[in-house]
């Protein structure tokens, strides 16, 4: 009888000691009162060799085209590949965990996706963290960014030709969102001085780019029948020149 009494205390201390390691181990877990869960602390993954292992050429998501691209010149310092610089996660940011598959073989997404489902804001303050030179002087309250467009609406940086980068292409994408710009069968070209800080819009033939410079409001209204008639002061990576816009 005493032999099986003490068994039994036995099995009594050993489930006592396995209830409180349990609940020391939970005691981590569980947060205090009134405190806040917070995020876990992102960290960069080892590169874009890890990256290229899924996004390599036939794959479901290939990304390998970049490197056609001039982010993808190495030797570049500017470039997200360059020595130091975090290579795919300078744009995505820091990805470890997207590297890493979960349980049920998923993978959580990058930091910054580039998705419809993600704000704008976050998006573009990612693009305007590199490209803040005097280039994209004219982006704060314009039409687009009043809009809410995010910069990957019409830029396709995987691309080795970004479409709205060329003079040929960029109408077929401009028209994607706004097809009032279609100037087929009124004698005119779409126009879209980005660099130069005018709106997209009609005009007559051979009057893009350069053609806009222009000495006054006049010679503006006759050059362009009209559609740009202000002679706006532009400044442009420190060189100040004049040129026909539909507001000044």
């Amino acid at each position: 009888m005493k032999q099986t009494t003490d068994r039994f205390h036995l099995i009594l201390s050993a489930v006592a000691a396995v209830a409180t390691l349990l609940a020391v181990s939970m005691a981590g877990t569980v947060l205090a009162a009134g405190e806040e869960e917070t995020e876990p602390e992102l960290e960069y993954s080892r590169g874009v060799k890890q990256c290229m292992a899924c996004h390599k050429e036939g794959r479901e998501k290939p990304a390998h085209e970049i490197f056609l691209t001039t982010m993808g010149i190495k030797g570049d310092p500017a470039s997200p590949f360059a020595e130091g610089n975090h290579d795919c996660e300078a744009c995505h940011g820091p990805s470890a965990h997207h590297i890493r598959k979960q349980k049920d073989g998923s993978r959580l997404p990058p930091t910054v996706t580039f998705s419809d489902k993600e704000p704008v804001e976050k998006q573009n303050e990612m693009c305007m963290s590199c490209h803040n030179d005097g280039g994209r002087f004219h982006w704060p309250g314009s039409a687009h960014d009043v809009e809410g467009n995010a910069c990957v609406d019409c830029h396709d940086v995987h691309a080795p030709n970004d479409a709205v980068m060329a003079l040929e292409t960029q109408p077929e994408v401009c028209y994607d969102c706004d097809d009032s710009q279609d100037c087929d069968g009124d004698g005119l070209v779409c126009c879209h001085t980005v660099q130069a800080g005018a709106i997209a819009g009609c005009v007559p033939e051979g009057q893009c780019g350069e053609d806009l410079l222009c000495g006054s409001d006049l010679e503006c209204a006759e050059r362009t029948d009209g559609l740009r008639p202000f002679c706006c002061l532009v400044d442009l990576l420190g060189t100040s020149f004049y040129m026909c816009r539909t507001s000044c």
